[in-house]
């Protein structure tokens, strides 16, 4: 008789384990598909933008000045970065759906 008021605590005691695990989980869960929601609204903007800067780095510059070249550097650079970054993430992402 007291094996069997055992198991039924210990069974009770899981059950209340598995259900708060269950809750956290979910929890956790849900955070992560907000999280890649807005990452992927993160990364259309940059699209956007990427697409507006690569129409600006490939015009050939009119003015000599040390000043504007180095800007035009400076976004070509950014250019290159939002790149190497967005291609990073969409890899990461591919890798977690395997």
């Amino acid at each position: 008789m007291t094996l069997i008021i055992i198991l039924s605590i210990v069974c009770v005691v899981m059950l209340i384990v598995t259900t708060i695990t269950l809750h956290y989980l979910w929890k956790f869960a849900k955070a992560m598909l907000d999280l890649q929601e807005q990452i992927e609204e993160s990364l259309d903007i940059i699209d956007s933008y990427y697409q507006r800067i690569n129409v600006i780095a490939s015009t050939p510059l009119m003015v000599d000045e040390p000043y504007v070249r180095e800007m035009m550097g400076l976004i070509r650079n950014f250019h290159s970065a939002i790149l190497m970054i967005a291609n990073k993430i969409v890899v990461f992402g591919k890798k977690t759906e395997k």
